[in-house]
């Protein structure tokens, strides 16, 4: 639905959508990569270049370039600034990103920084309240994030 846009908060909310969850099909996974390296482009200079590079880093670790998701993913934790839910997610990826990249020590040391600094889950999954406010969506795509990365670093080597 993106396709041909050259609204950055469009190029970048449909890559960050496609690339929250695992997916299998490649031709999707490049077109999210080319929009979240686009929404990228053109929040250049912008306060909100943090929010575009988190995006891109999720997109190019789900299209297996680890390295430069961890270097971007890196960048955006380092000047999100007083973007406070960008640092933790930042992390996770990162985090997953070490890990692909056979850095075990590391990304377990990067997870247990997100980890601390997170919003505790909800009591009720299906209700994603804390302290009685809604958490925002930014809060439960690091929710999601932190499962994936437990998982990933708990239940498997990493690659080679």
């Amino acid at each position: 639905m993106a396709a041909g846009t050259d609204a950055a908060l469009t190029a970048e909310a449909a890559a960050k959508a496609y690339c929250l969850r695992p997916a299998t099909n490649t031709l999707l996974l490049a077109k999210a990569l080319d929009l979240a390296q686009l929404g990228v482009k053109l929040r250049q200079g912008t306060p909100w270049l943090p929010w575009y590079q988190m995006s891109l880093g999720l997109a190019q670790y789900r299209n297996g370039q680890y390295a430069d998701a961890e270097q971007t993913l890196a960048l955006a934790d380092q000047t999100a600034g007083k973007y406070q839910d960008i640092p933790a997610t930042a992390r996770l990826f990162r985090a997953m990103s070490l890990f692909q990249l056979g850095r075990a020590d590391e990304a377990r040391q990067i997870f247990n920084q997100a980890e601390a600094q997170m919003p505790p889950f909800p009591q009720d999954p299906g209700k994603p309240v804390i302290q009685g406010k809604t958490v925002s969506h930014d809060v439960m795509i690091g929710w999601l994030a932190y499962k994936e990365a437990k998982s990933l670093l708990d239940g498997q080597d990493p690659k080679p």
